[in-house]
């Protein structure tokens, strides 16, 4: 039987080889001393954290063989009851057990690796550190988190923090791992007096084995390749957890201090950027429920100051934004490409990036910016993709309101862009028309000041598409004007009960920008149902469509919002004739009619 390991803990580091020695001529005197030390480690090290918790007195005695399956039993024990603990995020983060609690408990380990280290360097011994990680696996079920550190980080390491990853790594304990590591990551212990420069320390050493194994990996086995995709997940959860704007998930001191870790780990400035830029593409890859209609409408918005739910993305992104801008620009050319581009994110970097350069910097980013941008609206007009000339507005649109005097003002950089015949984009009749005919498109998301400068700064026009212009600036003023009848009458909302005005007061002056938009974009429906039927001399095809396919919108949007006076505005003659036309072929009902007549007087 073993010597009792409460009477073991008070022996020096070098009494331990005469122990060992003791114990290997009584249980395995067949055996080398060379092929028992790790036998004897590991196995002295599970007795220890075997004994029954509380601080309690009691001895647990162990047999190398005959002890092994009581001693796998109790772990297995033990280790349910933690992963338990761990596969769940509670506010009560000290339930999972990250340090080792007792200090006599730590005090034995830190002699006995002590030992371990002194046998290292003693001639004709020797230490097999692959078998040690191979029993270590074995017997030590559920180790802590700071164990492991001793084990694979510290001054005391027996074997590296990476060969321990690969060997769990397809065991039912691997998972078990990785849950307390995040938790330990985002824990709010850490920043306990007593905790913080060991939990500091653990997260300063844990991190560059990590990136080792993502960045630095040859992958010339099955288990470096192995090593490799589970790196990179654990890093993959650490950056999802860092950007979330759950304060449970991840907390400001906790943010800031994983940051401080991430950006002070001792690896070459190659590994860094490796690791920044996979980062970030994680980000810029991030599902975005907003489409680009979203983004043209608040445009303004993504300029302006970083609202506050937004701040732990900023803090994020700009750590990973620190790399010489060619490299990031890369990385924002490869995401503008995407037809999913997540833009509320790639707007963030591109003002956080512009923010964080210094004013010499400033002209290179701004540069290569423009250059981006050009390259992608050469492309959409000779190829027709209205993609790239949608990226290449947003991003100039852009740049305009977060640093117009590094880029350009937006009527400067328009002109410069389509205003002169030798340097427009858009000279051909081919050319011309797809522009003329996307940013039509865009009229009811547009805002007001970009449509502004786009009717009063005329473009270079090929010959014979004067005509084609004309009509988008008459449309572009429409929306203008319909967008200043809104603004002056946010006071009021129709009138469910008289569809055709509106007298009820609002007591929120404030429009929801929803409710705005969508009924710029009926007005905007309806102005182009009037080019039609001034044209066509008849009610347009669109209204039978309407009325065939879209009844109700016809009925509760449609006719209201044609019928509606503006207020203190006369409908026009072209309205009038189709309120009428629609009256005469039945298509307009007659309560809706009789009402509108009376509003007339």
């Amino acid at each position: 039987m073993m010597a009792s390991t409460s009477t073991m803990s008070c022996y020096y580091p070098s009494d331990y080889y005469y122990l060992m020695e003791r114990q290997r001529e009584k249980l395995c005197p067949n055996t080398l001393r060379q092929d028992y030390v790790h036998i004897f480690i590991i196995e002295t090290l599970e007795s220890q954290l075997l004994l029954p918790s509380q601080g309690s007195k009691k001895n647990f005695t162990t047999s190398i063989d005959a002890g092994s399956k009581e001693s796998d039993t109790v772990c297995e024990n033990n280790c349910n009851k933690k992963e338990a603990d761990v596969s769940k995020h509670n506010e009560d983060e000290e339930t999972v057990l990250f340090m080792i609690g007792n200090k006599e408990v730590k005090s034995f380990i830190k002699r006995l690796l002590t030992f371990s280290c002194l046998v290292k360097k003693t001639p004709g011994i020797g230490f097999n550190s692959q078998k040690a990680m191979l029993l270590f696996c074995d017997r030590i079920t559920c180790p802590s988190l700071e164990l492991i550190w001793l084990i694979t980080c510290s001054k005391y390491k027996i074997f590296g923090f990476n060969s321990y990853i690969m060997e769990v790594a397809l065991s039912s304990k691997f998972q078990s791992f990785v849950n307390q590591l995040m938790i330990f990551c985002f824990s709010s212990c850490l920043f306990e007096d007593n905790k913080k420069r060991k939990g500091t320390k653990m997260l300063q050493d844990f991190l560059p084995e990590i990136l080792i194994g993502a960045f630095c990996n040859p992958e010339i086995n099955d288990r470096l390749k192995l090593l490799k995709k589970i790196s990179h997940e654990i890093l993959t959860k650490i950056t999802y957890r860092l950007i979330s704007k759950n304060p449970i998930m991840c907390s400001f001191m906790t943010r800031q201090l994983l940051l401080a870790v991430i950006q002070g780990v001792p690896l070459a400035n190659s590994i860094k950027r490796k690791y920044f830029s996979l980062q970030l593409e994680l980000i810029l890859s991030r599902h975005s429920d907003l489409t680009h209609k979203d983004i043209l409408r608040q445009q303004e918005k993504f300029a302006g100051p970083v609202e506050i739910e937004n701040s732990a993305m900023c803090d994020t992104i700009s750590l990973f934004i620190s790399e010489p801008p060619q490299e990031v620009l890369e990385l924002l050319e490869k995401h503008l490409r995407n037809p999913e581009v997540n833009w509320e994110s790639l707007l963030l970097v591109i003002t956080l990036w512009a923010k964080n350069e210094s004013n010499a910097s400033s002209s290179t980013l701004f540069s290569l910016l423009k250059e981006t941008i050009r390259g992608l609206m050469t492309t959409g007009l000779n190829e027709k993709k209205e993609a790239d000339i949608l990226a290449a507005f947003i991003l100039a649109r852009h740049c305009c309101l977060i640093s117009p005097q590094n880029f350009a003002r937006y009527e400067k950089w328009y002109v410069t862009v389509f205003g002169n015949e030798t340097t427009s984009l858009a000279t051909t009749p081919e050319t011309f028309t797809f522009l003329a005919t996307v940013l039509t498109s865009w009229i009811p998301n547009e805002p007001v000041c970009f449509l502004q400068v786009h009717a009063t700064y005329w473009p270079h026009i090929p010959t014979g598409m004067r005509n084609i212009w004309s009509d988008y600036v008459n449309l572009s003023k429409v929306r203008i004007s319909e967008y200043n009848e809104v603004e002056e009458a946010m006071e009021y909302e129709p009138n469910p009960n008289n569809p055709v005005t509106s007298t009820r007061k609002v007591k929120n002056l404030e429009c929801n920008i929803s409710t705005r938009i969508f009924l710029l974009q009926i007005q905007y429906h309806i102005e182009m149902i009037l080019k039609s039927f001034d044209s066509l001399k008849k009610i347009p095809e669109g209204i039978s469509e309407m009325l065939m396919f879209r009844k109700k919108y016809y009925h509760e949007q449609f006719l209201p919002a044609l019928l509606r006076k503006p207020h203190g505005i006369a409908l026009s003659d072209g309205r009038l004739r189709l309120i009428e036309a629609l009256n005469t072929a039945g298509k307009l009902p007659s309560n809706l009619y009789k009402v509108y007549k009376e509003n007339l007087k």
